[in-house]
């Protein structure tokens, strides 16, 4: 019988370990546009352009006032040239890790952390008018496989789970192959998205 109590006692304190886990745990979409361009030296003339971002999150929490949250995004990036209708799309799939503090304002919340991109894709495309057609080139060749970066953000969260945020992305690699100290453009992003999280707690 003092088996049977105990292997009870261990099942049940088992099964509240096993909720108290799930309830820090929250999984969710997030997506929305992004602003995109690239930043450096020797990058006149390039120009900002719309481009999407979406994907999935896990939310560990860690504490009432922070929590982990690691994200797999799909990110289209680039940049346009200035005056004219050439458009580079440069295509990521992003893997940040962000660290969430909630300051005690409501579901006011900011972010920060280190970003992993593996290069998805490259095209360059010009849109000509004489004749009305669209020349398109892949060129992923002459962009690096994995681009190493940092995001920052901030955002609200409803304790239902739906969210609102602006997030900043900045590369820290040289975007083309071979790049010297004279040509140094690297990833810039604005991502304004929206979330939705499935779980208990916010």
């Amino acid at each position: 019988m003092k088996q049977l109590s105990l292997l009870a006692t261990l099942a049940v304190a088992a099964s509240g370990v096993g909720e108290a886990q799930a309830q820090n745990v929250r999984v969710g979409l997030k997506g929305g546009p992004s602003y995109t361009t690239v930043v450096g030296q020797n990058v006149d003339g390039a120009a900002y352009k719309w481009g999407f971002h979406g994907g999935v999150l896990v939310n560990f929490k860690l504490s009432d006032r922070l929590s982990l949250q690691p994200e797999v995004l799909y990110s289209q990036k680039g940049t346009k040239e200035e005056n004219s209708t050439t458009r580079i799309d440069v295509n990521y799939v992003d893997l940040p890790v962000v660290l969430r503090v909630t300051p005690g304002l409501g579901g006011l919340f900011v972010e920060a952390g280190p970003q992993l991109g593996y290069l998805a894709g490259s095209t360059s495309r010009v849109d000509t008018r004489k004749p009305l057609a669209r020349v398109t080139t892949d060129f992923a060749g002459s962009y690096p496989h994995f681009d190493v970066g940092y995001a920052v953000g901030f955002g609200y969260q409803l304790d239902s789970g739906l969210g609102i945020g602006l997030r900043y992305n900045g590369g820290l690699t040289h975007v083309l192959k071979g790049a010297t100290d004279d040509d140094t453009a690297r990833n810039s992003a604005f991502q304004l998205y929206l979330s939705a999280l499935v779980g208990k707690g916010r």
